[in-house]
């Protein structure tokens, strides 16, 4: 075999060794995304996770799981548009309601009560129909500066709430001035409407995550 072959076949060799460690190393690569409208959160992914695009108009940060079929998004609102006395559970019930509005066959369990980044929040499971079974794990964060939906869903099939967990576990409210709601709403008193583009297809325990 002459010596240029061989520097050749070694060449392949080290080629085909980087691809594939800066491959793996860029999935093992710490990302995390932001809200760059407000900058009211940030979303750190577990690994096979990345960012996604089109998924909600209203969504803040968008993360897709294109390997498991599964989504997530986080919508904030700041809560200076809203009365002081606002109550973290109702917000979280309107915005539910809002977001199962379309579901047929709607199964439901929650609210559950917990801690997330230090802060109060609620959270539903539920799955319904929309063209094919949707399993959805739902949490409301009430944060110093806004109130925060994250939402976590996939196909009947491929959902796992290990996996859902471990996305909202990577959920920061970002850094800044606390809100000063009035006592009088200066907008609509009302959530956004959470509306999913169709290319992507009870217990009262308390809890922490985020530690």
């Amino acid at each position: 075999m002459s010596q240029g072959l061989i520097t050749l076949l070694i060449g392949v060799c080290v080629y085909l060794w980087y691809s594939r460690f800066r491959h793996v190393a860029m999935w093992r690569k710490d990302t995390t995304l932001r809200d760059c409208a407000f900058d009211l959160a940030e979303l750190k992914l577990p690994p096979g996770w990345r960012a996604g695009r089109d998924l909600n108009e209203s969504a803040g940060i968008e993360a897709v799981d294109l390997r498991h079929s599964r989504y997530g998004m986080v919508i904030s609102e700041s809560r200076d548009d809203y009365e002081g006395s606002l109550d973290l559970e109702t917000y979280a019930v309107g915005v539910r309601e809002s977001l199962t509005s379309d579901l047929r066959h709607l199964t439901m369990s929650g609210p559950e009560r917990l801690k997330v980044d230090g802060c109060d929040a609620v959270q539903f499971e539920f799955e319904g129909v929309d063209v094919v079974w949707v399993r959805f794990l739902f949490t409301v964060v009430m944060g110093r500066r806004a109130l925060h939906q994250i939402v976590g869903w996939s196909p009947r099939s491929a959902y796992s709430r290990k996996a859902f967990e471990e996305l909202l576990r990577g959920f920061r409210e970002r850094p800044g001035p606390a809100a000063r709601p009035e006592s009088k709403p200066t907008v609509a008193n009302r959530p956004r409407a959470i509306g999913f583009l169709r290319a992507s297809a009870k217990t009262n325990s308390s809890r922490e995550v985020g530690d």
